[in-house]
């Protein structure tokens, strides 16, 4: 079991998080999940953050995992979604500067809406 310390995270840089695991996670082979996550849901996923509730899939892709605690438990996304590091990508969210941060959060934006 993998269990990451979030506790120094700020809000964005969970929601951040939730981003890059949700592009690193395979969609379904379902149509709709095919398709990029429209804008509204990562106003969706800023508010099932704060109000702590468990991510189980999220706009077509395994997440299953909890944001809203100090620590964070991997062990059933990085089962679903081989080859992945979620410690790997909270340690990206956690080096990345103000700048940075914005930067990625841009290209993310771009990335998914544009690739997906």
């Amino acid at each position: 079991m993998s269990i990451i310390n979030i506790s120094d995270f700020t809000l964005s840089q969970r929601c951040l998080l939730l981003q890059k695991m949700w592009k690193e996670a395979v969609p379904f082979p379902f149509p709709p999940s095919n398709k990029s996550a429209p804008k509204l849901a990562w106003t969706a996923g800023e508010i099932m953050i704060r109000r702590g509730m468990h991510i189980d899939y999220f706009f077509g892709r395994c997440i299953k995992t909890n944001f809203s605690g100090s620590e964070i438990s991997t062990h059933l996304y990085e089962r679903d979604v081989y080859g992945v590091s979620v410690q790997g990508l909270a340690d990206e969210v956690r080096s990345a500067g103000s700048w940075e941060f914005l930067q990625k959060m841009n290209d993310f934006v771009r990335d998914v809406h544009f690739v997906y």
